[in-house]
Protein backbone atom coordinates (compact mmCIF):
# COMPACT_ATOMS: atom_id res chain seq x y z
CA UNK A 1 0.00 0.00 0.00
CA UNK A 2 1.46 3.34 -1.03
CA UNK A 3 -0.66 5.62 1.13
CA UNK A 4 -1.84 7.42 -2.01
CA UNK A 5 -5.50 8.35 -2.37
CA UNK A 6 -6.99 8.17 -5.84
CA UNK A 7 -10.41 9.25 -7.11
CA UNK A 8 -11.58 6.37 -9.31
CA UNK A 9 -15.12 7.53 -10.07
CA UNK A 10 -16.65 10.99 -9.73
CA UNK A 11 -20.38 10.34 -9.73
CA UNK A 12 -21.58 13.45 -7.93
CA UNK A 13 -24.12 11.59 -5.81
CA UNK A 14 -26.63 13.83 -4.04
CA UNK A 15 -26.73 11.69 -0.87
CA UNK A 16 -24.44 8.70 -1.40
CA UNK A 17 -24.54 6.10 1.38
CA UNK A 18 -23.84 2.45 2.22
CA UNK A 19 -20.80 1.59 0.10
CA UNK A 20 -20.25 -2.15 -0.26
CA UNK A 21 -17.30 -3.82 -1.98
CA UNK A 22 -18.32 -7.21 -3.42
CA UNK A 23 -15.24 -9.43 -3.27
CA UNK A 24 -16.68 -12.07 -5.60
CA UNK A 25 -17.79 -9.67 -8.34
CA UNK A 26 -15.00 -7.14 -7.74
CA UNK A 27 -17.50 -4.27 -7.84
CA UNK A 28 -18.39 -1.34 -5.60
CA UNK A 29 -22.08 -0.79 -4.80
CA UNK A 30 -23.68 2.23 -3.12
CA UNK A 31 -27.00 4.03 -3.04
CA UNK A 32 -27.84 7.64 -3.81
CA UNK A 33 -30.80 8.08 -1.51
CA UNK A 34 -32.17 11.37 -2.84
CA UNK A 35 -31.64 10.48 -6.50
CA UNK A 36 -33.35 7.08 -5.99
CA UNK A 37 -30.46 5.17 -7.51
CA UNK A 38 -28.33 2.12 -6.89
CA UNK A 39 -24.90 2.69 -8.39
CA UNK A 40 -22.34 0.06 -9.36
CA UNK A 41 -18.72 0.68 -10.29
CA UNK A 42 -16.60 -2.06 -11.90
CA UNK A 43 -12.95 -0.97 -11.81
CA UNK A 44 -11.73 -3.93 -13.89
CA UNK A 45 -14.01 -2.99 -16.80
CA UNK A 46 -14.00 0.74 -16.04
CA UNK A 47 -17.80 0.78 -16.18
CA UNK A 48 -20.51 2.45 -14.11
CA UNK A 49 -24.11 1.29 -13.95
CA UNK A 50 -27.07 3.12 -12.46
CA UNK A 51 -30.30 1.38 -11.47
CA UNK A 52 -33.26 3.72 -10.95
CA UNK A 53 -36.15 3.26 -8.51
CA UNK A 54 -39.54 4.92 -8.01
CA UNK A 55 -38.79 5.61 -4.35
CA UNK A 56 -35.81 6.57 -2.21
CA UNK A 57 -33.31 3.76 -1.65
CA UNK A 58 -31.85 3.42 1.85
CA UNK A 59 -29.53 0.44 1.50
CA UNK A 60 -28.41 -2.47 -0.61
CA UNK A 61 -27.84 -5.96 0.77
CA UNK A 62 -25.75 -8.55 -1.04
CA UNK A 63 -27.21 -12.03 -1.38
Amino acid sequence: MTGQIELVTDDKSVLGEGPHWDLVEGKLYWVDIDSRELRVYDPAAGTKDIHYFDQRVGATVPD
